[in-house]
């Protein structure tokens, strides 16, 4: 009798474990790989325990027209987690980047934003980057409590709405002002084209305030929709109109569209584009029909004489310390791109990189200084060490979360495939 109860223990104890195993097995949770837009293997994600690591997510554009800025925001972000780990972390722990791609579509944004939140246990957020994304993921991002660091342009999102959002982007009507500033002083016609979404639609207030407010009156106003392909229309109806300059308000690879049909139509304005232009892919898109082309940006942290010549002497470079460490890492590790101008070689420099590198290192110092990944305590301490610089400098208090000023912005201009900065306005 014995040995048989024995035989059922042992059978009722190997029973037990293969539905345990079986269960575990069964609420795991399925992997969602970052996605690095080109093919790439996910950033660090499932390394370590959440318990070992200390994440930070990223949502962005790496698919689709917004991926011209997505990656590179991509590549600054894992360049700031390489040199805080490579330092020994933070709290003793490694950050850990979390990426995911929002396609270009607002509703993927605020999934993937809900799954870093609730799922992958992140303690602070970088974007979502694109306006209409980042509009649409206000209540989840209110409800998570964890700081945001923004990078939309859009000025309705605001700290009102989201209180944690530390914005480190130029906001839209700071970069309209410059252009519409530049355009008033120097043509008689201007002339908006804009995307139909939330920043082309935000983007037209604040250049049709500024006209209104300065007695202008522009002789056209043109939208077009996010997926066009064929951009003859637009600039028949800005050619008929008679501008002689036009501000562009869109993704770069549809500002190139529009530049080039232009040319190829025999229409030549002075033309601005948005913050976007900056990144090689406009001028790999739009090639000579690009030079003169005009662009917001603020002060530049790199040489730009390394469009030129990338084996310029580390000693000879003018910039800060730290903006050497970032392109000595970002030319290691990244595909250093070139493209071929009016027979001349130009070499690819950071673009938008540097806004999601300063946004890790915020994130960083607020951490070390906090002692905590705290939401609410995080929040606080990135207010109270209110000035922060890194490859950008930005200020921030309680009673506001913007970290650039619109005194901050300068105008650039592409001169045969060289971006040249600090154009006064």
């Amino acid at each position: 009798m014995k040995s048989r109860i024995a035989s059922h223990n042992r059978l009722g104890i190997i029973i037990f474990l293969a539905v345990l195993v079986l269960g575990l097995v069964g609420c795991g949770i399925p992997s969602q790989p970052g996605q690095s837009g080109n093919g790439a293997a996910p950033v660090s994600e499932g390394a370590e325990s959440r318990e070992e690591t200390i994440r930070i997510g990223l949502v962005t554009t790496l698919t689709g027209p917004g991926a011209v800025q997505g990656i590179p925001l991509k590549r600054g972000a894992e360049v700031a987690i390489k040199h805080i780990n490579e330092q020994g972390g933070v709290l003793g722990k490694k950050l850990e980047l979390i990426i995911r791609d929002d396609e270009y579509d607002a509703s993927k944004a605020v999934t993937a934003v809900q799954e870093l939140v609730t799922r992958r246990h992140i303690v602070a957020i970088i974007g979502p980057s694109g306006s209409s994304s980042a509009l649409s993921s206000v209540d989840v991002l209110r409800e998570a409590k964890i700081p945001v660091m923004a990078i939309a342009s859009t000025s309705k999102l605001s700290t009102a709405e989201l209180p944690g959002m530390f914005r480190i982007f130029p906001r839209d009507d700071y970069y309209a002002t410059p252009i519409a500033t530049y355009m008033a002083r120097h043509f008689q016609k201007p002339a908006l084209a804009y995307v139909d979404d939330a920043l082309g639609k935000s983007q037209r207030e604040q250049m049709e305030k500024y006209w209104r407010e300065h007695g202008i009156n522009p002789v056209a106003i043109v939208a077009f929709d996010k997926s066009e392909k064929d951009f003859t229309g637009v600039v028949q109806q800005l050619r008929a109109s008679g501008a002689d300059a036009v501000y562009v308000s869109g993704a770069s690879p549809m500002i190139a569209n529009i530049i080039t049909t232009a040319k190829r139509l025999g229409y030549r304005p002075q033309f601005f584009g948005a913050i976007s232009i900056a990144v090689m892919d406009f001028r790999q898109l739009a090639r000579e029909d690009s030079n003169g082309v005009m662009f917001p940006y603020f002060p530049y942290p790199f040489d730009p004489r390394l469009q030129g010549n990338p084996d310029l002497p580390r000693i000879e470079w003018n910039m800060s310390e730290i903006a050497k460490n970032f392109y000595e890492t970002w030319k290691t590790d990244y595909e250093h791109r070139k493209i071929e101008y009016s027979g001349r070689t130009i070499y690819e420099i950071p673009s938008h990189d540097q806004f999601a590198y300063d946004a890790v290192r915020i994130i960083a110092e607020a951490i070390n200084k906090a002692g905590t990944t705290d939401p609410t305590t995080l929040v606080k301490t990135i207010e109270d060490i209110g000035k922060f610089s890194y490859l950008g400098r930005y200020e921030f208090s309680p009673a506001d979360h913007e970290g650039l000023a619109i005194e901050d912005m300068r105008l650039g201009r592409i001169k045969d495939g060289i971006l040249e900065f600090n154009i006064e306005w």
